[in-house]
Order: C-alpha cells, then structure tokens, then sequence
C-alpha cells in the first residue's frame, strides 16, 4: 500500500490508513491475542474492508 501508514500495539489494537483510496481502518480489543508481531483478526478486517472499498 504505497503512501499507507498505521501503527499496530502489543495487545492486538492497530490502525492503518490509506489515502490514495481515503481508506482507513482500526481495530481495539480489549485483551491480548495473537501475537506480539501480528493478531490475524486485524488482518482478515483490514482485508474485507480493502474489498468492500474497490467495489465502490
């Protein structure tokens, strides 16, 4: 994703944006998973938000 950015923490939060497609994305829980380098949640939600956004 040319020109995104986003932060992702330890407990499984993280948030990205993209503004080429004025797209942006984040994710809160509320206890740690996954693991300190990923939480495959925040993947699978990033990912249908990217597909549901190209249709548009």
């Amino acid at each position: 994703m040319p020109g995104g950015f986003g932060h992702f923490g330890f407990g499984g939060s993280g948030a990205w944006a993209d503004p080429l497609h004025e797209l942006s994305v984040a994710f809160t829980c509320n206890r740690v998973a996954g693991t300190p380098f990923a939480d495959m949640r925040m993947l699978r939600i990033g990912a249908s938000a990217v597909r549901c956004a190209s249709r548009h």
